[in-house]
């Protein structure tokens, strides 16, 4: 596969929430995505994700985190990081295990 084109955000984002759905994406742009302000939700399904970086737990806002139809085997052992977050959608990914979380 090419590697990821660069993405206009703005384009992708609507009532805060970013739509990066469909758009053949092997990395996550987080640093993109952090200095969006008023986003809640974000949509990373049906891409091509196997694993996610190491920084994805600053995006510490999103309420909603749409990570289906991936190839993710794993989430960061930070994961747990995202204290906000509501609604977590894993559907269709190679996940063998999740870390472990701590309230």
């Amino acid at each position: 596969m090419p590697p990821s084109q660069k993405i206009n955000l703005k384009d992708k984002i609507d009532d805060g929430e970013i739509d990066l759905s469909m758009c053949d994406l092997q990395d996550v742009p987080v640093k993109d995505i952090a200095n969006i302000k008023n986003v809640f939700s974000l949509d990373l399904s049906n891409n091509h994700l196997i694993t996610l970086p190491k920084n994805f737990s600053t995006l510490k806002f999103l309420t909603k985190l749409d990570l289906s139809k991936n190839s993710l085997k794993e989430l960061p052992d930070n994961f747990g990081d995202l204290i906000k977050l509501k609604h977590l959608d894993l559907y269709k990914n190679e996940l063998q295990h999740l870390p472990t979380f701590t309230a």
